[in-house]
């Protein structure tokens, strides 16, 4: 593993995701805290916002509808609304009217809006022609009148006299008091409120200059874009919209709420209030909830932390004695945990695992150490804790042992056959031997008799008869002598069937070492996938490994001893053939020798001749009794040789404990 990389542990995971969760949800409950409470003071003050406007906004149309039933009652003024009436009567008539209802002035028009009072005409203004085209009272914008130097709000209502519009009579009142109402809307410290008309005028401000200028916000957004969230704000005002929003402006974040104005000229009332007022206190709420939960985090961490180490450490004490486990160590005890919980459990699993393994390991060691040595006969001494998949290499032991011992036992048999073989093999040789001997004795006792019977003419035919008799007696043993190395021939070719069915025994053996270096493999193929708990189980795959290692070891040694006595019996086959050659040719010589004796015995006159011949055919008799002698001498030998290693195969098995 690479050093640079951070060790992973339970702890680390456990603290890491169990903070994470618990900062989680801390921090999503204090943020949805902080937004209710935010949300909620948002909505509190919208609520109030909206509310005061609305209050407001209806107080100024109350207002307004006063002046409106004022204006009412004065077109229908007997003086003012009598077209007979003169101008100095109406005048008296206004000024009392004025005087009494606190008004700056009051007027009366014609039809076409020339004043009966004065010479001042009103017929080309938007109040006039609104009430002279609506018929209907009328309450102008704030508007700057030149006759009186002043900001004036002009009430107007028709005159109708026999239901004919006759003129028109307003008042005029002071713009002030719109700021005055205006300015009376308070909302904490910083609010402020303004009355703007339907261009977006500013005709109600605490600042009355501004009223005055006829400032216009969404006029003066164009070369200030500062202005521009507010000038759309007032642009929802002036079409009668009631709501709540924010803008800001010079790096001051506000709120505004906003309600038209009823029965105006697309009148509305705004109320804009910084937001640092009233969120301070929500901000320090935020805060303190804030500190709140990362107070909670660091306490539940650090209780965290000691509860994660309770947790892991039993863990941590088990990953260690798995750790030397895999290391090898079998003997060294687990911590003892009493937790009572799953980590006791854990601790006690791994103490029986390692009791178990020992046991198992053990036992293996011990099979394979006296399979090793030697003997085929041992039995498990702990075949109960050979339990699930370790049921396979009990099997496995057992399997290879009964294999083992049966191809050892076969040996065994075969060593004897060869041995029993090679030794009739020697006694056949030694009577071949002997028999040659005999035959050469008789050889020399008829040259004995030839030499005589140039002396004895006389006793030619007994003699001859003699000879004819040795002839046949001569041949009689060499027929007996070919029927012995018959037989020698038949016992040296199942010394070689025997020895090739050795040869396929150790066939056997070689291809059971061959499977059984084949489980050693997939033993450790299975131990290299069990990880670092499976590192034990290799040891045992590799002793089963060497011993199939040595069986083939000692199957190559067999075969090869095998083959050399294969060999031998090839020569000896081989001599025996040739002895059996020479003996047919001895037997043709014999019968040719009989016949020559019995053709003497016929014809005397030929004795001389005969004699001779006789005499040639006794000397090659004489040299193939001699080489048949040799070669039988020669059989001995190898069969000797061939029953000494047959008794050294018969050693080698015999160092086996067998079954």
């Amino acid at each position: 593993m690479d050093k640079a990389k951070k060790k992973v542990t339970i702890q680390g995971k456990l603290l890491k995701n169990t903070i994470g969760i618990m900062v989680f949800f801390l921090v999503l409950l204090g943020g949805i805290a902080s937004f209710m409470n935010y949300r909620s003071t948002v909505d509190s003050l919208e609520q109030t916002m909206i509310e005061t406007v609305r209050v407001a906004a209806g107080s100024l149309a109350h207002d307004l509808e006063t002046y409106e039933v004022l204006i009412n009652e004065f077109s229908y003024n007997s003086i003012l609304s009598s077209s007979s009436a003169d101008n100095e009567e109406i005048l008296k008539e206004c000024r009392r009217l004025a005087e009494h209802n606190n008004i700056t002035d009051i007027d009366v028009t014609d039809a076409q809006g020339n004043s009966r009072t004065t010479q001042y005409s009103i017929g080309d203004t938007v109040y006039f022609q609104k009430v002279k085209e609506s018929g209907e009272i009328y309450i102008s914008d704030p508007i700057y009148r030149d006759d009186i130097n002043a900001m004036n709000l002009i009430v107007a209502a028709p005159i109708w006299e026999n239901k004919e519009f006759t003129g028109v009579v307003y008042m005029g009142l002071d713009a002030a008091f719109l700021s005055d109402v205006v300015s009376e809307i308070k909302i904490g410290k910083t609010g402020n409120a303004s009355l703007i008309n339907g261009n977006g005028d500013t005709i109600g401000y605490e600042d009355f200059q501004l009223v005055l200028d006829a400032y216009n916000t969404q006029e003066e957004a164009k070369n200030d874009k500062q202005l521009k969230q507010l000038a759309e704000v007032e642009r929802r005002v002036t079409a009668g919209e009631t709501g709540f929003d924010s803008y800001s402006y010079g790096g001051v974040k506000k709120y505004v709420a906003y309600a038209p104005v009823a029965d105006t000229d697309n009148w509305g009332i705004y109320v804009a209030v910084e937001k640092n007022e009233f969120l301070s206190s929500t901000y320090w709420g935020i805060a303190v909830i804030i500190g709140i939960l990362a107070a909670a985090i660091v306490v539940s961490s650090a209780l965290m932390k000691k509860f994660a180490a309770a947790i892991v450490h039993p863990i941590k004490l088990c990953v260690e004695r798995m750790q030397e486990l895999s290391k090898g160590d079998l003997h060294s005890k687990v911590p003892e945990i009493t937790t009572g919980d799953e980590t006791q459990i854990l601790a006690e699993c791994t103490q029986i695992i390692i009791n178990n393994l020992e046991l198992v390991i053990g036992d293996i060691d011990y099979c394979l150490t006296e399979m090793a040595g030697g003997n085929f006969t041992v039995e498990s001494r702990n075949e109960e804790n050979y339990t699930g998949d370790f049921e396979n290499i009990i099997k496995s032991i057992r399997k290879l042992d009964n294999t083992l011992n049966d191809t050892l036992v076969q040996i065994t048999d075969v060593a004897e056959h060869v041995a029993l073989g090679s030794e009739q093999m020697a006694e056949n040789s030694q009577e071949l031997a002997g028999g040659a001997t005999e035959q050469a004795g008789a050889v020399e006792e008829l040259t004995a008799t030839i030499a005589t019977v140039s002396s004895m003419a006389e006793n030619n035919a007994d003699a001859t008869d003699k000879a004819y008799e040795e002839a046949k007696q001569t041949a009689g043993m060499a027929e007996n002598s070919r029927s012995e190395i018959r037989k020698l021939m038949e016992a040296m070719e199942r010394i070689s069937a025997t020895s090739k069915e050795i040869e396929g025994i150790i066939e056997s053996i070689e291809d059971i070492a061959s499977q059984t270096n084949l489980l050693s493999l997939n033993a450790s193929i299975e131990a290299a996938r069990a990880g670092e708990a499976g590192r034990g189980f290799a040891v045992v795959a590799s002793q089963i490994g060497k011993l199939a290692e040595d069986s083939a070891h000692s199957a190559v040694q067999t075969r090869e001893l095998i083959e050399k006595s294969l060999e031998e019996i090839e020569k000896g086959s081989e001599v025996t053939l040739r002895t059996a050659e020479d003996m047919e040719e001895v037997i043709g010589r014999m019968r040719q020798f009989a016949d020559v004796a019995n053709e003497t015995n016929k014809t005397s006159k030929a004795q001389a001749d005969a004699v001779a011949e006789v005499e040639k055919g006794i000397g090659q008799i004489a040299e193939v009794v001699q080489s048949n002698s040799a070669a039988a001498e020669e059989t001995s030998a190898t069969g000797e040789e061939l029953s000494a290693q047959a008794e050294n195969l018969k050693e080698l098995v015999e160092r086996f404990k067998l079954k």
